[in-house]
């Protein structure tokens, strides 16, 4: 689900919960998870924690570990693959400021098994419902990432510049995931009346057409 439409979410979750140990065993994480402080250091800047942690070390020393963050939301775990600091004398300290200024910890687990190597990581997602209408809301979130990858082409300022075909594709993109989060919004399921109007429901009738789009992506 889009966070636009779902706001409530808990950055620092349980991490004996079943969710969040489903989750870590999903991605491999095989090292208990760890609750770390954020302390943001002077010269961070938000959202780039790879950067951030390299700047770190070339002031201070220590060294980077790379992990996974996780939050969670009423309807699913997300993970962020996620660098954080370890200090000389060996403090694990996560110096990139969190987009929430009240947050002052993240739940972190090591990952031994992968490595920052230049390129994007997108999220990782768990459906904690048993609504199925969540997974496709995980597959569209899927398929944007891919498709910004894709559409690489970017002007001095960072934005995304798409052809008029990758453009529609977006669009389109951005319409299943409105359609589908506002059918689960009204507490609706794959079975409940199509979002298109149509007599037929939804897993009959759009779900078909979209999992074919999103095999063009």
């Amino acid at each position: 689900m889009t966070p636009e439409l779902h706001q409530i979410i808990n950055s620092l979750p349980t991490k004996d919960s079943l969710n969040i140990r489903r989750a870590a065993v999903a991605l491999g994480v095989l090292e208990e998870l760890v609750y770390v402080d954020i302390i943001p250091y002077r010269e961070a800047i938000l959202g780039e924690c790879f950067l951030n942690v390299l700047r770190k070390i070339e002031q201070a020393k220590g060294e980077a570990i790379y992990g996974w963050q996780f939050c969670e939301y009423t309807y699913m775990i997300e993970a962020e693959f996620h660098a954080i600091w370890k200090s000389p004398e060996g403090n694990l300290i996560d110096i990139t400021p969190s987009a929430d200024p009240t947050t002052t910890k993240t739940l972190f687990g090591i990952d031994q098994n992968k490595k920052y190597d230049g390129s994007r990581t997108d999220n990782f997602r768990l459906n904690t419902t048993d609504n199925s209408l969540v997974d496709d809301s995980i597959e569209i979130e899927q398929a944007k990432f891919k498709f910004i990858d894709i559409a690489k082409n970017v002007d001095g300022n960072g934005n995304v510049m798409m052809t008029f075909n990758e453009k529609q594709t977006w669009h389109e993109l951005n319409r299943y995931s409105f359609e589908v989060d506002k059918l689960f919004d009204i507490n609706g399921t794959i079975n409940s009346p199509c979002f298109c109007g149509s007599t037929f429901s939804y897993k009959t009738c759009h779900r078909d057409i979209m999992k074919q789009f999103l095999k063009t992506i």
